[in-house]
């Protein structure tokens, strides 16, 4: 026949297998908020890397206006104020 355990084991053996599932949880609770804060993360990256796709095909667009004296041609049909800021113009309808 099997011997049976103390009591005094069974408390350890207790004790160490309620320690083992706590650290388990509080791992997993980290890993879940490790996880989140990557995914947070993710989402700004990806957002800022559309910014950048955008931002670069509006120079591609205005790079391609350029002619070959460098000068940007602006194009209208109806009035139109233009403002010279230093090296930047800013048009107005």
């Amino acid at each position: 026949m099997k011997k049976r355990l103390s009591s005094q084991t069974n408390r350890v053996i207790s004790i160490v297998s309620l320690s083992i599932f706590i650290a388990s949880i509080i791992l997993l609770v980290i890993f879940l908020v490790f996880y989140y804060q990557q995914y947070k993360e993710n989402i700004s990256l990806q957002q800022a890397y559309q910014d950048r796709v955008e931002e670069y095909e509006h120079i591609k667009d205005i790079v391609g206006n350029i002619d070959e004296d460098g000068y940007y041609n602006v194009y209208s049909d109806g009035e139109l104020i233009i403002y010279g800021e230093g090296d930047d113009i800013v048009i107005v309808r």
